[in-house]
């Protein structure tokens, strides 16, 4: 078990954090490893940190690219990397330091296993962080899944299944499935997972604690806009709908739901209602013959958006009332 593993990291403005997770890679206890920081157009000192570990240590490498977000830059890793094994690791995210090594034996003793995947903990600041101290936390954080296709499929069409740093994958999953879409400025690992399982790659859930990696939670994460976040899932989950009803037809209605979930949600977290937004609607509406798309359009079209939270954001008042109903 002497493999070569890239560490890919993509880094935007990442100075505050890019050390700690640095250092955390230069913990790790399997040592095989090249480590790729990807510069994505950054414009504080995070180039001159990522500069002062590759003078430090010659298994990290330095790249600088134009903006053009974490799935380019993830992507510009892949291109530079020579690893049989891969790990995207975040640039404020964290990973045991026994996690390579746990995840490399793991591969190493289940050969038809494409993506081993740990638990996932969140945190918000260093010292929230024990690593001498971890347990299976039972939490459903992650989705505790083996199996391939429909197996991880019917998990996936309710949400993502694991943070991407989550992961460990042989290179030939990209291979088969390619490299993350540029396309999607957020829950590019979503639309990479579902690739991957429509392609036949086998995925394993490795409950050994030392696997666990870190998201750290702050301000400044892309996925903390709940109508961005929304968004983007609505266009995951378009790309798959047409081979979803193809091939796996009995799960499509779930998806389905959950699409229009998101899709509702993006437009009503909005603080403004555009034209556009109401013609887009209607073109998926008729793209997918959906009636219930029509009315999520008469409803942007007349109830204020104030209204609409109020109602139905975050469970809102329908939901208590439904459940106070159930309960009667």
């Amino acid at each position: 078990m002497n493999s070569l593993v890239s560490i890919i990291i993509p880094a935007y403005n990442s100075s505050k954090y890019l050390s700690e997770t640095l250092e955390n890679v230069l913990s790790q206890t399997y040592d095989n490893f090249e480590c790729l920081i990807i510069d994505d157009g950054s414009t504080d000192d995070t180039g001159a940190i990522a500069k002062s570990y590759v003078e430090k240590d010659s298994r990290m490498r330095y790249y600088y690219q134009e903006n053009a977000g974490s799935a380019a830059a993830r992507n510009t890793g892949l291109k530079f990397s020579t690893g049989e094994f891969i790990q995207f690791l975040d640039a404020d995210d964290l990973i045991h330091p026994e996690k390579l090594k746990i995840q490399m034996n793991y591969l190493m003793m289940n050969q038809l296993v494409d993506i081993v995947f740990g638990q996932v903990i969140f945190f918000n600041k260093s010292g929230n962080v024990n690593f001498n101290s971890v347990i299976d936390y039972k939490n459903n954080l992650t989705k505790r899944v083996n199996g391939k296709n429909h197996d991880v499929l019917k998990y996936l069409i309710q949400d993502n299944i694991m943070p991407v740093h989550s992961a460990l994958l042989r290179r030939k999953v990209v291979g088969v499935i390619g490299i993350f879409d540029v396309n999607l400025k957020s829950c590019e690992d979503y639309d990479f997972w579902f690739r991957a399982a429509l392609s036949d790659c086998y995925f394993s859930y490795d409950n050994d604690p030392k696997s666990t990696c870190y998201y750290r939670r702050h301000n400044d994460n892309k996925s903390s806009s709940s109508s961005r976040l929304s968004y983007y899932r609505t266009l995951v989950i378009q790309k798959q709908l047409d081979k979803i009803n193809k091939n796996y037809h009995n799960i499509y209605s779930v998806l389905f739901n959950v699409f229009l979930l998101n899709h509702k949600k993006y437009l009503f977290g909005k603080n403004e209602k555009y034209f556009t937004d109401v013609v887009y609607t209607f073109d998926l509406a008729l793209k997918h013959r959906s009636i219930r798309l029509l009315f999520i359009n008469m409803q942007y079209l007349i109830m204020p958006n104030r209204i609409w939270n109020l109602l139905y954001w975050n469970g809102g008042l329908m939901q208590y009332l439904k459940i106070k109903i159930k309960n009667v």
